[in-house]
């Protein structure tokens, strides 16, 4: 967020509405009271249809950067090791043949 506006925030004690903090990138989307659940599900359906290990992969991965400080040499090592399990297994193999198949891909986390 730009300075000027935590500034602001900081100063003044008043909260920044979710219309003012979307185009700063601290919300993903806007959407209203009623559509919150069924939008959440979407999401959270769109996730599940993933692959197992790569959606693990990276949530490790994400959250280990996000820390801000430099990875250990065992966090390195877990998520290449994590990397390379998603690589060989059968859900790419899968993901690829579905592809080809112009259908959707059946994920076993496997």
């Amino acid at each position: 967020m730009p300075l000027h506006i935590i500034k602001e925030m900081v100063l003044t004690s008043n909260l920044l509405s979710a219309e003012d903090a979307y185009p700063f990138g601290l919300l993903n989307r806007l959407v209203s009271p009623e559509k919150l659940e069924s939008t959440t599900m979407e999401i959270v359906q769109t996730i599940a249809g993933r692959a197992p290990l790569a959606v693990a992969v990276v949530k490790a991965e994400l959250s280990s950067l996000s820390r801000g400080a430099p990875m250990s040499a065992d966090e390195y090592e877990f998520i290449q090791g994590e990397r390379r399990a998603a690589f060989f297994s059968d859900d790419l193999k899968e993901g690829v043949k579905a592809f080809f198949e112009k259908r959707a891909p059946v994920f076993q986390g496997k």
